[in-house]
């Protein structure tokens, strides 16, 4: 028998996962939403005055996290 974890399986990369925090990805598809045309605006609006952020310069996990009212 064969099969992904079987002896005769071909050997793959390791896969490394980075976690983030589900808020952390809003800013990007807010970003992402403006890239391409989509009116997201009412809704960065609302996220802004929550105390939400736009996109980070970088990907990954924000060091603090968000306050349970935002999340």
């Amino acid at each position: 028998m064969t099969g992904p974890n079987s002896p005769t399986a071909p050997e793959r990369s390791a896969l490394r996962l980075t976690w983030v925090q589900p808020e952390d990805l809003v800013g990007h598809e807010l970003a992402q939403a403006a890239l391409d045309g989509r009116d997201a605006a009412a809704v960065e609006r609302r996220w802004l005055a929550a105390g939400g952020h736009r996109a980070p310069e970088r990907a990954g996990a924000s060091p603090e996290p968000a306050t349970p009212a935002l999340r």
